[in-house]
């Protein structure tokens, strides 16, 4: 059963996924995105505060994303997940799938939970914020006088990967403030909690040590309003305060 704030930011979510207006957006997704950060934080320092045979620790699990081919923007897709793991101490991975690109969640339990879910409210907004910027800024402001099916396609996907970027920058500074405003030791509980991870994968997994990255062409301006728009859609605003 889902305790009160995993229902609170599943209607926050919900909420930002849901509506038209970009600056209720920005508020509800900015308010889901700390109160997520802040509670990963304190069950972390409660876990850690345990000791003895008392001592219980959320399992390290390992969860497969499956992003299908069909809409040609797995690729792009990835880099959210590869941004939004980190900040909750989960290690991301990618593999190929049959006619899909597969992402790998490897964390404590409630940490892979926590990233999933934010991950999933990230890229459903990606898609329609890439169309969206196309049609309004993308397009008409394009270098050639018709863009072609595949000018529009690339410009969409640079406009993806550059949302990635926006708010993996946007969910760091966040973290960072929430550490913070957690107190002495909240960093060192968290190094702990990685580390664990780290441990785990090392003796379970067997991990290359590169990662195949696919050459883009999209354009600069699309990057950069990617980039702004993923910023946005875990912006500093908040509600309910």
């Amino acid at each position: 059963m889902a305790s009160d704030i995993e229902t609170t930011i599943a209607k926050l979510l919900a909420k930002a996924e849901g509506t038209t207006n970009q600056h209720e957006a920005e508020a509800f997704m900015a308010k889901a995105e700390e109160l997520m950060l802040k509670h990963g934080v304190e069950r972390a320092q409660l876990e850690a505060k345990q000791v003895g045979a008392t001592r219980k620790t959320t399992p390290i699990v390992t969860v497969r994303i499956v992003i299908p081919d069909g809409h040609g923007y797995g690729i792009a897709l990835l880099n959210i997940g590869h941004e939004v793991g980190p900040v909750f101490n989960v290690r991301t991975l990618q593999s190929k799938g049959p006619k899909a690109q597969v992402l790998w969640f490897i964390g404590h339990e409630d940490d892979v939970q926590d990233a999933q879910t934010l991950y999933t409210s990230l890229a459903a907004q990606a898609i329609p914020a890439a169309k969206a910027w196309w049609k309004e800024d993308g397009k008409p402001n394009f270098m050639w006088t018709t863009p072609s099916d595949n000018d529009a396609y690339l410009a969409r996907r640079e406009f993806i990967f550059g949302f990635a970027r926006g708010a993996g920058s946007r969910l760091r500074e966040t973290r960072g403030r929430v550490v913070q405003e957690a107190g002495s030791g909240a960093e060192l509980v968290l190094v702990d909690r990685k580390k664990a991870v780290d441990l785990w994968i090392d003796q379970n997994l067997e991990v290359g040590k590169g990662r195949a990255t696919q050459r883009r062409t999209g354009g600069a301006s699309a990057s950069q309003a990617g980039r702004q728009a993923g910023r946005d859609a875990v912006a500093s605003r908040a509600i309910g305060k």
